[in-house]
Formats: structure tokens, C-alpha cells, sequence
């Protein structure tokens, strides 16, 4: 999966604040490592940041929905979030974006 650059789950975070980008990085980070705890399969695959953007690939659909849940939950009334799920259970794809 990750040789092949294949994904099932996408988060993209748009106009990060830079005074957020360590604390969003951070959970990130942890929800990976503790989501590959309970099953080694699930996990975050890439974080790149390009300009003010963020975009996370995740192997699991439901993994990215998470992520972008406690997202929405840490920065409570910074954020908008949009889900957009792909044809019969493909790639799952949350836009989180920074007021």
C-alpha cells in the first residue's frame, strides 16, 4: 500500500495557522501511532504541508474521519469540515479548513 502510494482515507487541512501547525502536527502524529496500536494496518501514511495546506493520507477510511473529528473537536470554532466519501467505500476524502 505504501510503496504503490495507495490510500483509502484523505484529510486536507487548509489555512493552518502557523501558531497551529506544532499542536496539529502533534495530533496528528499521536492518533496515528495509537490507531496502529489497536490494529497494525491502520495508519497515517504521508503528512505533507505545502504552503499553508495540509494534506494526510491515511490507510483506512475511517482513521482520516477520525482525525478530522478531533480535529473539529481541538480547534472547536476555528474549523469547517466537509466529507466527501468516494464510490462504494473508496477513498474517503475530509476537508477541514481554518477560519
Amino acid at each position: 500500500m505504501i510503496k504503490n502510494k495507495q490510500y483509502e482515507g484523505e484529510v486536507v487541512v487548509k489555512n493552518v495557522p502557523p501558531n497551529f501547525r506544532k499542536e496539529l502536527l502533534n495530533l496528528i502524529e499521536n492518533m496515528g501511532e495509537r490507531a496502529m496500536r489497536r490494529d497494525v494496518l491502520d495508519r497515517v501514511l504521508d503528512l505533507r504541508f505545502k504552503d499553508k495546506d495540509l494534506r494526510i493520507t491515511t490507510s483506512e477510511n475511517q482513521l482520516a474521519q477520525k482525525i478530522a473529528l478531533k480535529i473539529q473537536e481541538v480547534f472547536k470554532n476555528k474549523i469547517e469540515k466537509k466529507i466527501r466519501r468516494g464510490k462504494e467505500g473508496g477513498v474517503s476524502s475530509v476537508l477541514v479548513d481554518f477560519l
